[in-house]
């Protein structure tokens, strides 16, 4: 179900730290930023401004860390593009959010891919749309295309 995975914001199992080792014996510091990876699919969805709260639900629901659609799930890709947890991180760091989903898909006319990221955000969820381009963390903020909030559940 969407609401009990993605409502638990301090639950680790949706996206895995990158930067802990809990074989290494040590801790980032408090102050470290620690990336995560996100879930990422491929929805083969053309997302549009009009349409992206409608869009990005049934993204989710069908979605690894969703499940909550009857329709065929979409499978979590095993390859990340370049880029995206350094832009997932970015919006952690910059927004105050926490991706555990991104969708690599298109947005309006545009033929150039673009990153459809979900964050939980207490009963909502935060939809981001964010230029494929987005390589640095610090780069998030401008490469906002559209955002939307939904319901988790």
């Amino acid at each position: 179900m969407v609401n009990g995975v993605l409502t638990q914001e301090d639950d680790q199992s949706a996206a895995a730290p990158l930067a802990d080792d809990p074989e290494a014996g040590h801790e980032s510091a408090p102050d470290t930023a620690q990336a995560y990876t996100p879930e990422l699919v491929r929805s083969g969805t053309s997302y549009t401004g009009e349409a992206l709260a409608e869009q990005a639900s049934e993204t989710l629901d069908r979605s690894p860390v969703g499940g909550a659609s009857e329709e065929e799930p979409l499978p979590a890709e095993s390859t990340v593009p370049p880029g995206t947890e350094a832009c997932a991180t970015g919006a952690a760091e910059e927004l105050d959010l926490r991706v555990v989903l991104v969708d690599d898909a298109l947005y309006g006319a545009s033929p150039d891919s673009a990153w459809v990221m979900f964050a939980p955000d207490g009963d909502d969820v935060e939809v981001l749309v964010i230029e494929a381009g987005c390589d640095r963390a610090d780069e998030v903020g401008e490469s906002i295309l559209d955002q939307e909030t939904i319901e988790s559940a």
